[in-house]
């Protein structure tokens, strides 16, 4: 995008590093993603499912804007909605287990493991941002003092269908970004 740009037009920073247009890219596409988890809340009674609707976005948000601090500013910005909505069950902690798998997601693309460069990879991506919102539910758990027992029970479970959902929800948007490679 910007980078087949002479020096002297492209965009200026606006936010984190990223330009006007890509912060609200992130602002909608995060925006959109806790919109739709409240619309689309289907009673399937499996934790973590409507993980692939959020990853699914984050990843488009990510792999659109392909700069550092886009995963970061999608977490941050779903994690206040989330906060100032009242959802989730995490009280004041709320954006962190928001925050946390979106800024791992910052550093894959650091790393070089971004979502939009294969299935792998996009498989990989997903499942690490499952392993942390899973993480961080426990750790706000922790913080709010429930029993350990109950705790270590209930991560064993919501980290495994964390990884699932992340994986098929990162899996899901690559297709999609590789459509939108020459759009927007």
């Amino acid at each position: 995008m910007a980078k087949d740009l002479p020096s002297d037009q492209r965009p200026q920073p606006f936010l984190f590093g990223l330009s006007l247009r890509e912060v609200l890219l992130v602002t909608i596409l995060a925006a959109l993603a806790i919109g739709a988890k409240q619309l689309l809340r289907l009673p399937l009674k499996i934790p973590g499912h409507g993980f692939t609707l959020t990853v699914f976005l984050g990843a488009l948000a990510l792999g659109r804007v392909r700069r550092l601090g886009a995963g970061t500013l999608f977490g941050i910005l779903t994690g206040l909605l989330a906060l100032l909505l009242g959802l989730g069950k995490g009280g004041l902690f709320e954006p962190l287990r928001w925050i946390l798998p979106f800024a791992a997601l910052d550093l894959l693309l650091l790393l070089g493991l971004s979502s939009a460069a294969g299935l792998g990879r996009a498989l990989l991506a997903g499942a690490v941002a499952g392993v942390l919102r899973a993480g961080t539910g426990a750790a706000v758990e922790l913080l709010l003092g429930l029993p350990m027992d109950w705790i270590l029970a209930n991560l064993a479970i919501k980290a495994s269908t964390h990884v699932a959902f992340g994986a098929l929800g990162a899996a899901l948007a690559l297709p999609v970004l590789r459509r939108l490679e020459h759009r927007l």
